[in-house]
């Protein structure tokens, strides 16, 4: 608690009630004077438990001992008790029958010492029987000077106490002798107070009912004394107490300061009286070991006490900035000159989150507000609070290089996405977009800080400025399927070169698995735009197509089938290249030749023929001149005719040819024809001349019973030849039993005769 203006010093204990000693006035606030010097009258009720109750009709020798006057009683000096110097003679044992407490005072300080030892249990109070009802704040400084914890139990502050016809109600405030120990907040309800004094510790005593367990409290280690503050409402109390540090400035003077307070009790009190008070509670136990309490600096004002609490949001104790004290009910009052100030919290954690709005007298600002200069009436204890707000901010999904889907962000496809938030929020999963941000061949894989810092959307980063801008994590996605690609398994797709030929061009491709991939798929097609290598085949060869099985057969005809080529795992594709050969015709003298000339024939299996031309073959046509006949074609450029049309078709190929055309006078050239010996052992080529047997030219074979043509008719060694045939050996048929089958006669191809 912290207390300005208008406190009213006081110069005197509560109990500062002696015969013949002079103390200046103790003002009780404005409402209230009481003259310190009319001990006779029933403002104050003292238990010693030297004697019996101390009021208006007892004796001199009863009253509290005020000073050292050197008397006696029972042959020991009662001066004694109270001294400082408690060494030699002076230690004197204190016995039940002297008095036990002093008051002490002038017109700058006060207080009263409680001095006794517990070869018996008893309590020594004083009770100020205040009139008034209104708040009430008192301050003293509590010295544990000398304490036997054998001998006392506790030090007691008494609030709302009030004692009527020798009963005690009100509440106590129990500072155990053991420093470390927990306060206690206890209430006595109809206590026999003079039984009270002269009888057990007071916690156990009957009537007293321990109402909460406090904070522990403690001296330091440079003093003794702790600073106490209360604020007594007739139905709350606010009680506090900060330890002092003994401080040496730089000219070496020493003084006593106070700490930070530590707060006991903010709660509510029943009204069970106005009175206040102070006392010592000794315990049973054979020492004769001295214990000396002293309650100083007594300070009190009553009235009401306007405060002005800091409220930031993250105080766990009220910070009082400010306070005005003893302001009598009714009185207009004027607001403190804090109102017009802003509280620092510089040094508070999470103040940058925070904007102050100003002073109101409801915690959540829904009251009324002050400025400076406003007054207002006072009827009861008043806080005023600081009101904060945080701060708007606004966390801004940024597209980046890409752009939101069509309408989703009312600003644009390519504007920030706003959500509103205030300063120290947490980032949370539900502030995450409900969409991502587009990008061709890219997926959004998370969002990131301006400083390349992941945003977790777990709660455990906040808005630390009024404005974040978040940006998307960009993964590739070239298969399209929203998941990055280096999360997923991906094929390698290589291009090797092969014999007789050289490919140029991308060579290395790969594809993202999906389960159903072509290479056509590859990232470097669908992203980069790239081709497919081309393939350049050498001299005398053509390229007819790729090899994805490595049989050396062509799968792929072209690129774009290979596009279309299913990939199931790595890859390796290689170019198929095979002899070419050209086939020009020739017109020579005599006349001339018409139609396609020229013929490209491609050796894939190893022998081809003339009629297996790329894009197919027929025979150019002939037109002999005047007086000439065509004769047939040239093919080993001797200048004669050796073929006629109908067996250019069957004309092996071996390399680059040139046939001529051959026009004469006279007879035509006789026809050879080719004839195909077809045997189990062997096939054969033999040219007959038109109208010939093929006579020796069959093979002579036991096994063989006879021979078919294409046709299955039965040729012999003396069956003319008139044109192009094929001739199948016969065999008998073999001796494994059951009926005998017909011999099979294989059909070989067509070949065309002369025209």
């Amino acid at each position: 608690m912290k207390v300005t203006n208008k406190l009213i010093s006081l110069a005197l204990a509560v109990v500062m009630i002696a015969t013949g000693f002079s103390l200046p006035a103790f003002a009780a606030g404005s409402t209230e004077v009481i003259d310190p010097t009319d001990y006779m009258s029933e403002s104050w009720t003292v238990y010693d438990h030297y004697g019996t109750n101390w009021d208006r009709s007892a004796n001199d020798d009863l009253h509290p001992y005020q000073a050292a006057d050197n008397s006696y009683s029972d042959g020991k000096r009662v001066q004694g008790y109270f001294t400082d110097v408690m060494s030699g003679n002076d230690l004197v044992v204190c016995h039940n029958f002297d008095r036990h407490i002093m008051v002490k005072g002038d017109a700058n300080s006060s207080s009263v010492l409680f001095a006794g030892y517990g070869r018996a249990a008893m309590a020594d109070f004083m009770i100020y029987r205040s009139a008034s009802t209104v708040k009430k704040v008192v301050s003293f400084d509590l010295d544990f000077a000398r304490i036997d914890a054998h001998t006392l139990s506790g030090s007691m502050i008494f609030v709302n106490a009030q004692i009527e016809n020798g009963r005690l109600d009100g509440y106590i405030i129990y500072f155990p002798a053991n420093k470390g120990s927990h306060v206690l907040l206890l209430k006595a309800s109809q206590v026999d107070a003079a039984a009270m004094s002269a009888s057990s510790t007071v916690t156990s005593f009957s009537g007293v009912s321990r109402v909460a367990s406090l904070p522990a409290y403690n001296t330091s280690s440079t003093s003794s004394k702790i600073h106490i503050e209360m604020e007594i409402d007739p139905t709350h109390l606010l009680a506090s107490y900060a330890t002092y540090e003994r401080v040496t400035d730089g000219d070496g003077n020493t003084s006593l300061v106070t700490q930070a307070p530590v707060t006991l009790y903010d709660g509510d009190i029943e009204n069970t009286g106005a009175g206040i008070g102070i006392g010592a509670d000794y315990q049973s136990h054979a020492c004769s070991s001295l214990t000396r309490i002293e309650f100083s600096d007594f300070r009190m004002m009553s009235g009401y006490t306007v405060r002005y609490i800091r409220n930031f949001p993250t105080d766990t104790d009220p910070v009082v900035e400010a306070s005005d004290t003893g302001i009598d009910p009714g009185e207009a009052y004027t607001v403190n000159a804090v109102v017009g100030t802003t509280p620092d919290v510089s040094g508070v954690a999470g103040s940058v989150n925070y904007e102050f709005l100003g002073w109101n007298d409801k915690a959540d600002g829904s009251g009324t507000y002050y400025k400076a200069g406003d007054s207002f009436t006072v009827n009861k204890a008043t806080d005023i609070y600081g009101v904060w707000k945080k701060k708007a901010a606004g966390l801004n999904f940024s597209p980046a290089d890409g752009k939101w889907p069509d309408g989703f962000n009312e600003k644009g496809e390519t504007a920030s996405l706003n959500v509103p938030k205030e300063m120290g929020d947490p980032i949370a999963a539900g502030d995450r977009p409900a969409r991502n941000p587009e990008k061709e061949w890219y997926v959004v894989d998370g969002w990131q800080f301006e400083n390349g810092t992941e945003v977790l959307f777990d709660g455990s980063q906040t808005m630390t400025e009024t404005s974040i801008t978040v940006k998307p994590i960009w993964k590739e996605d070239f298969n399209r399927d929203g998941i990055p690609d280096e999360d997923q398994s991906s094929f390698t797709v290589r291009f090797e070169d092969a014999d007789h030929g050289t490919l140029s061009g991308e060579k290395q491709f790969t594809v993202i698995k999906t389960g159903s991939d072509t290479l056509g798929d590859a990232i470097e097609i669908k992203k980069d735009g790239k081709a497919l290598p081309e393939a350049k085949p050498d001299s005398g060869y053509a390229f007819v197509g790729w090899d994805t099985t490595g049989d050396g057969a062509a799968d792929c005809a072209d690129n774009e089938a290979l596009k279309n080529a299913e990939v199931s795992g790595d890859l390796t594709v290689k170019p198929v290249y095979v002899p070419a050969y050209t086939v020009k015709f020739t017109s020579g003298p005599n006349g001339s030749i018409s139609g396609k000339n020229t013929f490209a024939i491609l050796n894939r299996a190893g022998s081809v023929a003339l009629g297996d031309a790329e894009g197919g073959f027929s025979a150019p046509g002939t037109k002999p001149n005047d007086g000439y006949e065509f004769k047939g074609w040239d093919v080993d450029g001797d200048g004669s005719a050796d073929v006629q049309d109908g067996v250019l078709a069957t004309l092996p190929v071996n390399g680059d040819m040139t046939i001529t055309a051959v026009f004469d006078k006279g007879a035509a050239v006789q026809d050879v024809w080719s004839v195909t010996i077809v045997t189990n052992d062997e096939t054969t080529k033999v040219k007959v001349p038109d109208g010939e047997s093929l006579g020796d030219r069959l093979p002579k074979d036991g096994d063989i019973i006879g021979w078919v043509d294409e046709g299955g008719a039965s040729v012999d060694r003396d069956t003319p030849i008139t044109g192009n045939k094929t001739i199948t050996a016969q065999y008998a048929p073999s001796s494994s039993g059951g009926e005998e089958e017909p011999p099979v006669i294989p059909a070989p191809p067509k070949r065309p005769g002369r025209r």
